[in-house]
């Protein structure tokens, strides 16, 4: 995720967060700006470091921007640098499939 695309992951977060569980991985990059990346968006999801890339290996992750979306029975879907109403309709669709907690 970029900062172009931080502050509307934050908000669909905030809106799927009784049906769906978002986490942030960051790939090359040290954990300091990564730190800094969560704050200054307030993103109310855990961030972890990829500092090996072994998770954008296992989904095949090319670069950022991409998201992995992982339905419950663990079918996962590769989006890379997908447009703003697509991540929206993967977070709104997953919803769908899973009922409030």
């Amino acid at each position: 995720m970029c900062n172009r695309e931080a502050p509307g992951v934050a908000q669909l977060a905030r809106q799927y967060q009784d049906r769906l569980a978002v986490v942030g991985i960051s790939g090359r990059d040290d954990q300091g700006p990564m730190v800094d990346f969560e704050k200054k968006y307030d993103l109310p999801f855990p961030n972890g470091a990829d500092l090996d890339l072994k998770v954008w290996k296992k989904f095949r992750v090319r670069g950022q921007p991409a998201w992995v979306f992982i339905t419950p029975a663990g079918r996962a879907t590769l989006l890379y640098r997908p447009d703003d109403a697509t991540v929206r309709r993967q977070f709104a669709a997953l919803a769908a499939a899973n009922p409030k907690k």
